[in-house]
């Protein structure tokens, strides 16, 4: 069976996607919040991903199928997906630099910060997978999963000049292990919950979720990065 690819739509989806990240990066940083280069990337972002919502509406085979998004299953799991890229990859890109910043490691040092997150989201992974593999329920994990995440954030997001680097490792421990339970249940919710022709789309939709919420979070913590460590160092400085 012949299949076509929504070239328009990918195309129309990347330049709007660009357009939102240059607005959130130029804004406060090369140019006013108020500016017409900022006003009007995020100006043209809008109108391409409502150009992009219309085209999806058309095409035989959408590169964003906004019919399964009417699942409630799919949706919010989409949802929590994007949240677990937002998490995982804002907490991989500047808690190294926090820890090198302000606890005043070394490079390497921070660097390694970032082993007991990996290593508590593998081994969650692999254990969360065979409980559910064995006892046929997911649901727990769905609940537990963003409690222990938000528990890691929140210790992270506490830390300061006093924290030590085995306060560091056992928050990035904690918040490794929610993402763990938290990463291949939400596709497995997705998959279960809609048909077998639909499988592969969904999945697909879950994975491009995790990327947008990855790239737009880590965009959006680089923006209040930038904006408040200027002025934290004009203070220091007075």
């Amino acid at each position: 069976q012949e299949h076509s690819i929504d070239w328009l739509g990918a195309a129309i989806l990347a330049a709007g996607t660009s357009a939102l990240l240059l607005g959130l990066v130029w804004g406060g940083r090369e140019y006013p919040w108020g500016s017409a280069q900022v006003l009007g990337a995020l100006a043209v972002s809008v109108g391409l991903l409502a150009f992009f919502a219309l085209i999806e509406r058309r095409v035989p085979e959408p590169i964003l199928p906004f019919d399964l998004l009417r699942n409630q299953t799919v949706a919010s799991s989409t949802a929590c997906m994007a949240l677990v890229g937002m998490a995982m990859f804002g907490t991989i890109s500047f808690v190294p630099l926090f820890v090198q910043g302000v606890i005043g490691t070394s490079a390497t040092s921070s660097g390694i910060v970032l082993t007991p997150l990996l290593l508590g989201a593998v081994i969650t992974s692999a254990i969360s997978g065979q409980i559910v593999s064995r006892t046929g329920r997911y649901r727990p994990n769905t609940l537990i999963g963003p409690v222990v995440l938000c528990i890691g954030e929140l210790l992270l997001w506490q830390m300061g000049v006093h924290t030590t680097n085995h306060e560091a490792a056992r928050n990035m421990v904690i918040a490794g292990i929610g993402l763990g339970m938290m990463m291949q249940i939400f596709v497995l919710s997705v998959q279960n919950s809609v048909t077998r022709a639909a499988m592969g789309t969904a999945t697909a939709l879950t994975q491009f979720s995790r990327s947008i919420g990855a790239t737009l979070g880590v965009t959006l913590m680089g923006v209040l990065v930038n904006q408040n460590l200027p002025r934290a160092f004009r203070a220091r400085a007075r």
